[in-house]
């Protein structure tokens, strides 16, 4: 199927939340190494935190320039920016509106928990 299109974008988000990783790290690797696809026909995407397992399957069949780990922080600071656009703008928080000591509280506990996700 992959031959036959003229262009396939393949997104796979949070790999290590997933109940099969081992065969979907499996098929990634079947895919890589089959020469008959080019590879300017291909685009794969894949979110994961960072777990060794994932990581080391990876590196051994792909160029390590093609690994791209984000940094921590920006994925705290998109979470504190989600977490207090949600307070401010959703509708069922709007009680709270007028209170912005019970605003920073949600977001001070939310935030502290979300420990990356």
């Amino acid at each position: 199927m992959l031959n036959q299109a003229a262009h396939t974008r393949v997104v796979i988000d949070a790999l290590d939340e997933s109940c099969q990783q081992k065969e979907t790290l499996e098929w990634l690797r079947r895919i890589f190494a089959d020469q008959s696809i080019a590879p300017n026909k291909l685009n794969v995407i894949i979110t994961s935190r960072r777990e060794y397992d994932i990581e080391s399957a990876f590196l051994k069949w792909l160029p390590e320039r093609n690994v791209l780990a984000i940094k921590a922080e920006d994925v705290n600071r998109d979470i504190s920016d989600f977490v207090r656009s949600q307070i401010r703008l959703d509708p069922r928080l709007e009680r709270w509106r007028e209170r912005t000591d019970i605003q920073t509280e949600i977001e001070s506990k939310l935030i502290g928990k979300a420990g990356g996700m």
